[in-house]
C-alpha cells in the first residue's frame, strides 16, 4: 500500500473523519473540546494535521505543533483507524511526519503501567524516540473540568535534558496556555 498524505484543514473533505477518529481514540482528559480544536485549526499557524490516506480512504492522522523559532515540534495526537492498525501504517505515518518536520520532536506518553501502554512506548522506541522517565511531567487539563495527567516525555532527534525541559515549558505555554 502506498500511503499519501494531505494536510487537513477546516475546508478538507475529510475533516469529519478526523474529528470522529480523534474523539474515538482519546478519552476526554486527553483531548480538546471540538470548538477549541476548531479554533486552533483556524487560527494557529503552528498547528498541523497530517492525514494519511490509501487513495481516498482515510487511514488516520498525526497532529503536531511546529515551532520554527526553536527548531522543535510537539506531536500532540496520533491515531490510526482500528481496522488499519498492525500493518505498518502507523510506522510509515510517523516516519513521514518526522522527515517532514526535520528537527527534534517531543511527545507525551502514558507511563508503561500495563501491557498496552508498554507496547505504545516500545512502538515509539523502535522509531527512534528516547524516553525521559526521570524528567517529571504533568499534562495540564485541556479545559476547566478536565483532569491533569502524569505523563512521560519522549523525544526524537538530538536533544539534551535542558532542551527537553525547555520543550516542556513551550508545550505548557503554547499548547495548554499555562505558565505564560
Amino acid at each position: 500500500m502506498v500511503i499519501n498524505y494531505h494536510n487537513i484543514s477546516l475546508k478538507s473533505p475529510n475533516l469529519s473523519n478526523f474529528f470522529n477518529l480523534y474523539e474515538q481514540s482519546f478519552p476526554a482528559d486527553e483531548r480538546r473540546e471540538t470548538a477549541d480544536l476548531t479554533r486552533i485549526i483556524e487560527h494557529c499557524n503552528d498547528f498541523h494535521i497530517t492525514g494519511a490516506f490509501d487513495g481516498d480512504t482515510f487511514l488516520g492522522f498525526f497532529t503536531h505543533w511546529q515551532w520554527n523559532d526553536h527548531q522543535l515540534a510537539y506531536g500532540e495526537h496520533f491515531a490510526i483507524k482500528p481496522e488499519a492498525r498492525c500493518g505498518g501504517i502507523g510506522r510509515q505515518v510517523l516516519e513521514h511526519v518526522l522527515a517532514k518536520v526535520g528537527f527534534p520532536v517531543v511527545i507525551e506518553v502514558e507511563p508503561g503501567t500495563d501491557p498496552l501502554k508498554r507496547r505504545r512506548i516500545a512502538f515509539y522506541e523502535r522509531a527512534g524516540f528516547k524516553q525521559w522517565p526521570d524528567v517529571p511531567y504533568v499534562q495540564p487539563p485541556y479545559s476547566p473540568g478536565r483532569n491533569s495527567l502524569p505523563l512521560v516525555l519522549m523525544s526524537h532527534g538530538n536533544m539534551a535534558e535542558g532542551s527537553l525541559r525547555l520543550a516542556a515549558k513551550l508545550i505548557h505555554q503554547r499548547v495548554y496556555g499555562v505558565g505564560e
